[in-house]
C-alpha cells in the first residue's frame, strides 16, 4: 500500500521567515499567534505553482485512496495503524521532513516519521519539499528527498490511502480551505 501525506504548511512561501522569527508555543491560542506574525510577514503568500502541484498530485494520483484529514501531523499514526500493515511507500509533501530533531523523543508532528518506522509501519520514505527547507542528515532508514518542482506525476504511483494534514501552527489561516478543497477534488475524482 502506498500512503500519500500533504502537510498544507507546503504551500506557505514565507516559512523560513517565521521559523527563524517567532518561536512556536503549541499552547498559545492561533488567532493572536498568527496576527502577530501576519503584523511581522505583512503578507501570507502561497509558493508560486505548490498549491496547483498538489491538486493535480491529487486528482490524477488518488483516484481510489481511502481520503482523512488530520490537525497535527503525528495524529497520521493512528491512521495508519487501522491499516495493521507495513506499508510499500509513504510520500510526505511537507514543507519540513518530520523525521526528527534534536531532543525530540516523544511523538510529535516533528518526528512522526521515526516513529512510525520503527514501529515497522513503513519500508519506504519520500519527502517532497523546497529548496530552503532543512535536511535531516541522519537517517536510519532508506528514504529519498525531491524538491517539488523537479518532480512529474508520472513519478509518483498510484496512492491507496491520502491524508491531509493542517498544521495550524506553521500553516496561515488563509490556506485551512486547502483541507476541505483537496478533499473534494478527490472525492470528484472518486465518487
Amino acid at each position: 500500500m502506498n500512503v500519500l501525506t500533504i502537510d498544507l504548511d507546503f504551500v506557505y512561501k514565507h516559512m523560513v521567515e517565521q521559523q527563524a522569527r517567532a518561536q512556536i508555543d503549541f499552547d498559545f491560542p492561533l488567532e493572536p499567534y498568527w496576527d502577530a506574525l501576519s503584523y511581522l510577514f505583512k503578507t501570507s503568500e502561497a509558493h508560486p505553482g505548490a498549491i496547483e502541484f498538489i491538486e493535480t498530485l491529487v486528482r490524477e494520483k488518488c483516484k481510489r485512496a481511502d481520503i482523512h484529514k488530520i490537525d497535527q501531523h503525528h495524529e497520521i499514526l493512528d491512521l495508519l495503524r487501522m491499516y495493521d500493515t507495513k506499508f510499500d511507500l509513504i510520500v510526505n509533501v511537507d514543507y519540513h521532513h518530520d523525521i526528527h530533531y534534536a531532543g525530540e523523543y516523544k511523538c510529535t508532528e516533528e518526528n512522526w516519521v521515526l516513529h512510525g518506522w520503527k514501529e515497522g509501519m513503513l519500508s519506504n520514505y519520500a519527502w517532497i519539499t523546497h529548496r530552503d527547507a532543512e535536511q535531516c542528515n541522519t537517517v536510519p532508514f532508506p528514504h529519498e528527498i525531491h524538491v517539488w518542482d523537479t518532480k512529474s506525476m508520472d513519478d509518483f504511483p498510484e496512492f491507496d490511502v491520502l491524508v491531509l494534514c493542517k498544521s495550524p501552527h506553521f500553516t496561515p489561516p488563509k490556506f485551512w480551505y486547502l483541507m476541505d478543497s483537496l478533499a473534494n477534488t478527490h472525492e470528484t475524482k472518486t465518487n
